[in-house]
């Protein structure tokens, strides 16, 4: 027991992911891979595993996330030298709140295995709903002695906070959007050196439309958090590469992409007429913010 009689978190959330991942729920997503749709039909899960680690495995996503919150508190109590200004009251985690995230964590794509992984910018709010009564289910049937917890029923309310309304929403909504942007990069990376035609067709549409969904929101939370800060500043050769990439090859954003985003966008998404928008206006918060050589700057 901790100091003050809670079960050590570290211990907690070891035992619920082998509670889940024993389970039937835990073998189908060990079985499932993330990021289907732009897995070509002849690369196995094992290739597409061996090639963007564990964060593409439904399961082994769990404790990868769960050990990014962790890094994302401690880079918040623990501000980086080029950090200025002292932290904002929302980014300083007590230990109770720091709880809730790591078991938002461990718990928070739960649901997926009953359900289905839908991809962050395609949930429905119909999806949304359906996710948090199936973690409630689970928690149920899974953890019944720690189901009513406070924390645990706080817990479920951050993972269902896609939006970041709340404090503790927004901050793990972060942790997530920091780890599509290091599964992104690595897909960039991964597109710079196949020789598939096919898969780099599909990595040049996920590679471009995470940075284009997420950078500029965590260039914001940047702002708040030193731990999306620190996460930024040490990607941005990556990010000048690709945004000089894209920039570079005028035929793939209009010509290329349009092909990808007709497969892989439903027709009303409004991403099909924002996305180079979007994807420019990422490049333009991280040359404001960070002042990088090769971005362009802000109008």
């Amino acid at each position: 027991m901790s100091s003050n009689g809670a079960r050590p978190i570290g211990e907690l959330t070891a035992e619920l992911h082998h509670r889940f991942a024993t389970s039937d729920y835990g073998k189908i997503l060990s079985e499932r891979t993330r990021y289907a749709d732009y897995q070509p039909d002849h690369v196995s899960n094992e290739e597409w595993e061996r090639m963007f680690g564990a964060d593409v495995n439904n399961l082994d996503h769990l404790p990868l996330t769960h050990s990014l919150t962790r890094g994302f508190v401690w880079a918040c109590r623990n501000p980086h030298r080029t950090w200025e200004g002292p932290v904002p009251g929302e980014a300083r985690f007590t230990d109770a709140n720091a709880r809730v995230m790591e078991i938002a964590a461990i718990i928070h794509d739960w649901p997926e295995a009953p359900l289905r992984d839908v991809m962050y910018h395609l949930k429905t709010d119909a999806d949304d709903a359906a996710e948090d009564v199936e973690l409630h289910q689970l928690l149920a049937e899974l953890v019944p002695e720690h189901y009513r917890d406070p924390e645990f029923q706080l817990a479920v309310i951050v993972t269902a906070d896609k939006y970041g309304k709340t404090s503790l929403g927004r901050a793990f909504n972060t942790v997530e959007r920091m780890g599509y942007v290091r599964t992104g990069v690595r897909f960039w990376e991964q597109r710079q050196v196949s020789t598939d035609p096919v898969l780099k067709e599909e990595l040049d549409f996920i590679s471009h439309f995470v940075f284009a969904t997420h950078v500029p929101v965590l260039v914001e939370r940047a702002r708040l958090y030193p731990a999306a800060d620190e996460f930024l500043r040490d990607r941005l050769t990556y990010f000048d590469a690709i945004v000089s990439d894209y920039t570079d090859d005028s035929a793939r954003p209009d010509a290329k992409l349009a092909q990808s985003y007709d497969k892989h966008l439903r027709a009303d998404d409004p991403m099909r007429s924002t996305h180079r928008h979007q994807f420019n206006q990422a490049a333009e918060m991280l040359a404001a913010r960070y002042a990088v050589d090769g971005l362009p700057a802000s109008a």
